[in-house]
């Protein structure tokens, strides 16, 4: 019998009660489970990072055995080429110096070796102008020769010709080497050794045809030639032309013969130049003053040794346009 107050008999707390017992085969899923979740102390926290770390490469120098292989395989090939280089260089008898320095290049990386490369070229480029410049001697080529020898005649043949002695022919004479350009070197312009050179050669080549011109001169005397045949014998074989003017000239030279003293091998020439002078300074000049002068020289000498215009060989249109030329570039200058 129950009392009055008392508690009614309390329900049973489900929270409380005993876990029901797992059998085996749970107990070892479990167990196994646990197992697994654990990581080991040698492993890394993320499951991931072992076989990332698999994938990663493996730095240089890290002491792998693929690195230390290469490694051996270059020192060793660069020892075989150094020995090889060394053994070539004393073949070509190269200097120790320069041996030393076949080395260092085996050794230098591939941009050094290219600037290495072009330095070098750009020296031997200064070389070779250094021994362009100091070449042998420049020498009067035969065909340069020729072309002086018929600028001379030319000169020496031309009515307007000033003086026949000094600078004034010689000038002529390389203003038509520089205006014709046949066979010169091309550093002409620029070569001041090249210039006296040639200068030289005009200068010897006018010396030697003064005389030759000299000596027909007085034998034309001599053998009582016209003046024409005169004309036509120091005009053969060249481009000049037998003209009026040049006969009016080559009579004024045979009479100054006459009583010119030859007392050296100037003093015709120096004879005949002072005489042009006298006669400019006459006709003050005048061009056609100067041809009436000219034109009693030749009177004269017809009236000596004969002959008439009509003897006068016909003219060349290619001879007197060269002449012309000529004669033109001494008016000028």
């Amino acid at each position: 019998m129950s009392t009055s107050g008392s508690l009614p008999p309390s329900t049973p707390d489900r929270r409380s009660s005993p876990t029901p017992p797992m059998d085996s085969e749970e107990a070892a899923q479990m167990e196994l489970e646990a197992m697994m979740k654990t990581p080991g102390s040698d492993e890394p926290t993320d499951m991931h990072a072992s076989d990332d770390a698999d994938e990663l490469p493996q730095p240089a120098g890290s002491g792998t055995e693929p690195s230390n292989l290469t490694s051996r395989w270059t020192n060793s090939s660069l020892r075989i080429e150094s020995e090889r280089a060394r053994k070539m260089a004393i073949a070509r008898k190269l200097t120790p110096y320069q041996r030393e320095l076949v080395d260092d290049y085996i050794k230098m990386p591939q941009l050094s070796r290219s600037i290495s490369l072009f330095i070098q070229q750009c020296e031997i480029l200064n070389k070779l102008e250094a021994v362009v410049t100091n070449s042998a001697t420049f020498v009067v080529s035969s065909a340069l020769m020729e072309n002086i020898k018929a600028y001379v005649t030319a000169v020496l043949l031309s009515s307007k010709l000033a003086a026949y002695k000094g600078n004034t022919p010689r000038d002529h004479v390389m203003t038509l080497v520089r205006r014709e350009g046949l066979h010169l070197p091309e550093n002409y312009e620029n070569d001041a050794s090249i210039v006296r050179t040639i200068s030289n050669a005009v200068s010897e080549e006018l010396t030697q045809s003064r005389a030759r011109v000299k000596k027909e001169l007085k034998a034309s005397i001599t053998d009582h030639q016209t003046i024409y045949d005169l004309a036509n014998s120091l005009t053969h074989n060249t481009k000049c032309v037998v003209t009026p003017a040049l006969c009016a000239r080559l009579a004024f030279l045979p009479q100054r013969a006459m009583y010119v003293k030859d007392s050296s091998p100037n003093g015709f020439w120096s004879g005949v130049d002072s005489q042009l002078r006298r006669i400019r300074k006459a006709a003050n000049d005048d061009a056609v003053k100067i041809t009436r002068a000219f034109k009693v020289y030749l009177e004269n000498d017809r009236t000596k040794h004969g002959g008439t215009e009509a003897d006068a060989p016909s003219l060349s249109p290619l001879s007197a346009t060269w002449q012309e030329s000529v004669d033109g570039i001494i008016e000028a200058n």
